[in-house]
């Protein structure tokens, strides 16, 4: 059983993805919309390329190394699963948890292809390595990688909201030189602590999209 381990964080602003013995085997750039993404190989070469084609990150395409179509990911109306097709024949289901970004993919069978489960601490803090097992053959490299970075790009874009709307429940930061303080938000875009008569700043985390 192969294991691929995606990280989580941005390390020269590409997301590494990694074997078992942690050589590279892929960069992983997104953009800042959250809504399309590019892989590149160890070597530079491109790997594979995916954006979304509907709103709310339903349905999304992938294409390979030269630019012909690779998959397609349709999200169903569940919350937790999706249909993948490759173009090259195969369909697979992928099934995760309601509240965690775990998953599995599986054949029409119900054999399992690719499980993915991250720490048990990024299922609290939302940003760890993730850990993907190759239980067999099924999925070529181009198409894991396009499989696994649609599936976070989709939960992270459904938990967004969810996080504004709940609110993040820690300690306001106070403005050096002034009273005032600012509570920090949970996603982006996030006000930053500003001096007295200042302008506002905007940053982005550098944790994945």
């Amino acid at each position: 059983m192969e294991v691929l381990i995606f990280a989580d964080r941005r390390h020269r602003g590409r997301f590494p993805v990694r074997d078992g013995e942690s050589r590279l085997i892929a960069e992983i750039s997104t953009s800042w919309t959250g809504m399309s993404f590019t892989a590149v190989d160890a070597a530079g070469h491109r790997l594979c390329a995916g954006s979304a084609h509907r709103l709310g990150l339903s349905g999304w395409r992938a294409t390979g190394p030269h630019g012909a179509d690779l998959l397609s990911l349709t999200k169903s109306f569940r919350r937790a699963q999706a249909e993948v097709r490759l173009t090259r024949g195969g369909v697979f289901v992928l099934g995760g948890s309601t509240w965690r970004r775990d998953f599995t993919v599986t054949r029409a069978d119900g054999r399992t292809v690719l499980a993915l489960a991250p720490p048990p601490s990024a299922r609290v803090a939302g940003a760890a390595d993730f850990a993907v097992h190759e239980f067999e053959e099924g999925l070529d490299l181009a198409e894991t990688v396009a499989l696994v970075q649609i599936w976070r790009m989709v939960r992270n874009g459904e938990d967004a909201p969810v996080s504004v709307a709940t609110g993040a429940q820690r300690a306001p930061i106070p403005c050096p030189g002034s009273t005032s303080s600012v509570s920090p938000k949970p996603s982006w875009p996030a006000p930053q602590c500003l001096p007295e008569g200042g302008q506002s700043a905007v940053t982005r985390p550098d944790s994945a999209p």
